[in-house]
Parts: structure tokens; C-alpha cells; sequence
């Protein structure tokens, strides 16, 4: 499995995603309805909020998954982070990237991931 590499600014996302001072919070109705919502309007049985820091993918809300953290080099978030706008893997498990993925080939076999 490959690693994501960093980000180019990736002290300055960090800074940022530190303001936001939402890491290791509790669940929160309002993004809840957020995932179900995304699930529903894109028809698909998950949608979560992910939040990368420096070593973890921490997940804020999740519909049709548990608990979403994992460290980043097993995160699909990691990829996400470098994108400047949609990122779509139509086939997750012919992508190099994400081959070894533990989500990719785990209990989940995502195979389609678009962010």
C-alpha cells in the first residue's frame, strides 16, 4: 500500500484544522444529519466526515460505518487532502494507491470511493 505524501501548506492546514478546535469531539446531531443526508442524495449506504491531523484520519460523523479513525497511512482522506476539487476512484481495487487498503480489501471492500 502506498502512503499519501504530505501536502504541499501542510503545516499551515494543520494550523487551521487546529482553530477549528473539532478533533475528539463528541457526536454532534447537525453533522449526523449531514452524512444522511449525503448518503441519501448520492444513493449510497455510507457517507462520513473525516478530519486529517498529522498522524490520524479522526471521524466526526459516519452513516453506515462505526468508528471511521485510522491512522493516516491507511486513510483514504490522506489522497483527498491533495485533491483542489472532486476525487473520484471508480475502481479502488485497481488503483495502486489504494490495493492494499485495509478498507479497500477489509470487511468494508469499498471499491467505489468519491469525495
Amino acid at each position: 500500500m502506498t502512503s499519501a505524501p504530505l501536502p504541499s501548506g501542510e503545516y499551515a492546514r494543520l494550523l487551521e484544522l487546529s482553530r477549528y478546535e473539532i478533533l475528539d469531539t463528541p457526536a454532534e446531531a447537525a453533522f449526523d444529519r449531514i452524512t444522511r443526508l449525503a448518503a441519501r442524495v448520492m444513493d449510497t449506504p455510507v457517507a462520513v466526515i473525516n478530519f486529517v491531523d498529522q498522524s490520524r484520519q479522526w471521524g466526526k460523523s459516519a452513516c453506515g460505518l462505526g468508528d471511521t479513525t485510522a491512522p493516516r497511512q491507511d486513510s483514504l482522506c490522506a489522497w483527498t487532502i491533495l485533491q483542489t476539487g472532486p476525487m473520484v476512484i471508480e475502481n479502488a481495487w485497481a488503483d495502486p494507491r489504494f490495493a492494499h487498503n485495509p478498507m479497500v480489501i477489509g470487511s468494508y471492500g469499498f471499491r467505489l470511493i468519491t469525495v
